[in-house]
């Protein structure tokens, strides 16, 4: 089965992709936080990223996370974290090998300020700017070294430009109605609420 993954940088829009998804008829699992304008991870997929993230590299991590990658029943997928884990996707691809990933880029000085605004600390704001950025390449390299098809798109230039966004999409073998889609994004893109805070 095909699959999309969507990731990249906290507060870069990765959610608003996702809810966007989710409206076009893609199920990612998960909900929607109004609160702090976020959601849409599928528990099992998070369940995933985090066993990775917390456990050693042991034989029996990777035959439990196999068995765990292939119960995914969904279409496209959404997790900021896995950005900061890429060895996960050699495993993801033995099960999943027609795998693509959408990918968001955001200034890591401005998502990290963005993160802190909200009180939302944790495991991403232990990193600096600098760390941050040089994680976001390593994960590209990553993706080029396994062939692994993907796209970036860039906050927040890409939330005004939905023909990028449906480009992005589609080449990645996530099909839907065009103008629909652009009726949908106009709608959920709010450019004062911003999704810049």
């Amino acid at each position: 089965m095909k699959k999309l993954i969507i990731t990249g940088f906290h507060r870069s829009g990765t959610s608003l992709l996702a809810k966007f998804l989710n409206l076009v008829g893609y199920d990612t699992g998960g909900s929607w936080n109004s609160e702090i304008n976020t959601g849409f991870e599928d528990d099992h997929f998070q369940k995933i990223v985090t066993t990775f993230q917390m456990n050693a590299r042991t034989e029996d991590l990777i035959l439990f996370l196999e068995k765990e990658i292939v119960k995914m029943d969904k279409r496209v997928v959404k997790h900021p974290r896995l950005l900061m884990n890429p060895e996960l996707l050699r495993v993801w691809t033995n099960i999943f090998p027609d795998t693509s990933i959408l990918v968001t880029y955001r200034e890591p000085l401005h998502a990290l300020k963005s993160k802190q605004s909200i009180g939302n600390l944790g495991y991403f704001t232990n990193f600096s700017s600098s760390e941050l950025d040089a994680k976001f390449h390593t994960f590209i390299n990553t993706l080029i070294h396994l062939r692994i098809k993907h796209h970036i798109l860039y906050f927040p230039n890409f939330l005004e430009n939905y023909d990028e966004i449906y480009h992005a999409i589609s080449s990645l073998n996530i099909k839907f109605d065009r103008d629909k889609g652009r009726k949908l994004w106009g709608n959920l893109v709010d450019m004062n609420k911003i999704h810049f805070k």
